[in-house]
């Protein structure tokens, strides 16, 4: 399990888990991951129920029992049978020789469900990695979020104090310091929603190796929420790890699941041969005899033919099946892979080009009212528009981790140009 699940989350743990500033105190992905898999009762389901499928597998495999069995006949009666000295016993074996290679393919069919339940818990575990690694990442926004509302605030707190400055020398009217005021109050308050997201985004992140009671304090995230890594996979490249996705693999075991069942049941259409070997001692004269039976069913096989059928059926469905649902995670990976392509390019040109032209928009039309030259509505549309800008910032890049994780998680791949060995997961 561990190749599948750790590629399928080591692109964002290097994307995501260094960050320079970042305290030694301070959750990381990688933390993050290794909490979820200590602590998360799921994962403990999943071995359980592996184990369970294993002990399946070898019950199974046996072979059908021996049976030892007693009969006593003419035990009481009347006339010479009142006394129990008359009676005649029989201790005899017995069991059956199954026919057309029923016990191995009744073992197949109990790996074949292994198979299927070691698929399950592989893709159920992958997508819990995953959905802790999205929970991380909103997280990670809202706290990028509390940070800009900081900004935000601080902004509009340098601006009152110049509008007062200018109001208190008769430079600037009464309306603008109102508006200046008003602006630090709206500042304030998206502060405050900003940290309450804050709180409850770490509630729900931590929920995955919390229990309830447990504090929540003072828990703080690293990482780089705007490394989105490079592409470097292309689509085509992309499909190449369809066929070996764990999505996928849950539909394929479920196919050969079906057709094991399917063999079994041609298997179990020949029938089997009961035997039975037996030594009776009589009572009267003091002999033992040795007594044997055989049967078999007849016909048998035409009985057989629509469990064999219906088998069939299940296993042909089963296959198409498999087909469907291929096409909807090739649809869903294209999807997601060009939701990525375009988060990524608008996080490249936020931060390279249109976040520094608003600052300095921004600083210039500062300066300006400072000295009389611009109106405090051009300064404030300068504000807002920077903080909506980095707001789009943060929209982006959480969209192109969170389809990251969506793409590793279907196909369990890093994504980009990163190493993808196994991380100590």
């Amino acid at each position: 399990m561990k190749s599948h699940i750790s590629c399928g989350v080591v692109g964002l743990l290097f994307a995501l888990s260094t960050v320079s500033s970042a305290s030694s105190q301070a959750l990381t992905l990688e933390e993050t991951i290794k909490r979820t898999q200590a602590a998360h009762p799921q994962f403990r389901a999943y071995s359980a129920l592996q184990r369970a499928s294993k002990a399946d597998i070898d019950n199974h495999s046996l072979a059908p029992p021996i049976i030892l069995s007693g009969e006593a006949d003419n035990l009481i009666g009347n006339g010479n049978y009142h006394q129990a000295t008359q009676a005649e016993f029989t201790l005899a074996l017995s069991s059956v020789i199954e026919l057309g290679g029923q016990r191995n393919a009744r073992r197949q069919q109990a790996l074949s469900a292994y198979e299927l339940s070691d698929a399950q818990s592989k893709a159920q575990t992958l997508s819990l990695l995953s959905d802790a690694a999205r929970a991380f990442i909103m997280t990670l926004a809202s706290q990028e979020r509390l940070a800009l509302a900081t900004e935000s605030l601080h902004l509009n707190e340098q601006a009152l104090a110049v509008v007062d400055k200018r109001h208190q020398r008769g430079a600037a009217p009464v309306n603008d310091r109102l508006r200046a005021e008003a602006a630090v109050e709206r500042a304030s308050s998206t502060l405050r929603q900003a940290r309450m997201q804050l709180n409850d985004d770490i509630y729900r992140l931590t929920n995955y190796w919390l229990t309830a009671n447990e504090s929540r304090d003072e828990i703080r995230l690293a990482g780089d929420l705007y490394d989105t890594g490079p592409i470097a996979a292309e689509f085509s490249q992309l499909l190449t790890t369809i066929d070996s996705a764990l999505v996928l693999e849950v539909y394929a075991s479920q196919a050969r699941l079906a057709e094991a069942g399917a063999t079994l049941a041609q298997a179990e259409s020949t029938g089997g041969v009961d035997w039975r070997l037996g030594l009776t001692h009589f009572a009267d004269s003091g002999d033992k005899a040795l007594s044997a039976g055989v049967s078999a069913p007849l016909f048998s096989g035409r009985r057989g033919v629509s469990a064999n059928n219906a088998a069939r059926q299940r296993s042909v469905a089963s296959e198409h099946q498999y087909l469907s649902h291929k096409r909807e995670v090739t649809q869903k990976l294209h999807t997601t892979w060009s939701a990525l392509k375009r988060h990524s390019a608008n996080v490249e040109a936020y931060r390279q080009k249109i976040i520094p032209l608003l600052k300095q928009a921004m600083n210039e039309v500062g300066q300006g009212y400072a000295q009389g030259r611009y109106r405090y509505q051009d300064w404030q549309i300068a504000q807002e528009e920077l903080i909506e800008a980095q707001h789009q910032l943060i929209t982006s890049a959480t969209g192109a981790q969170i389809s990251r994780t969506l793409i590793e998680e279907l196909t369990a791949t890093a994504v980009s140009n990163q190493t993808t060995q196994d991380a100590p997961l």
